[in-house]
């Protein structure tokens, strides 16, 4: 896969959305289970967003910020407003709602967010 390729797929959104939640719980293990699967069966895009819409869900509901949507929106607008509402929740400043909902547009964001609540450096290789 090349690089360009893989900062826009729907395992990286999953895997930043899986950092955020780890980070604002003591869990360290990823869940490769759903990232890597060991049968022949390919894991669909939808189900990995699916899946990331779940933890954006569970991290609302933790921080007492209920989503109670009557109306089916798409699922790219609701991980959007699920990403805001977290980030505005956490930090006080929501993402702008201006941007396009793309996935390289959500993945940024869930990292910039992940990024603003992390507790640990990431180790820094500099050559000189």
């Amino acid at each position: 896969m090349s690089i360009v390729a893989s900062e826009k797929s729907p395992r990286l959104l999953y895997q930043a959305v899986q950092e955020l939640y780890d980070n604002l719980h003591e869990h360290t293990e990823p869940d490769d289970a759903v990232i890597e699967s060991s049968s022949r069966v390919r894991v669909s895009a939808g189900f990995i967003l699916s899946r990331a819409e779940a933890l954006l869900l569970a991290i609302r509901e933790q921080l007492d910020v209920p989503y109670a949507s009557k109306d089916k929106q798409p699922l790219m607008i609701r991980l959007h407003a699920h990403v805001h509402n977290i980030s505005e929740l956490l930090t006080g400043v929501g993402i702008n709602s201006d941007d396009p909902v793309t996935l390289q547009q959500l993945i940024q964001n869930v990292q910039q967010l992940n990024r603003s609540v992390c507790t640990t450096k990431e180790p820094v290789c500099s050559i000189q």
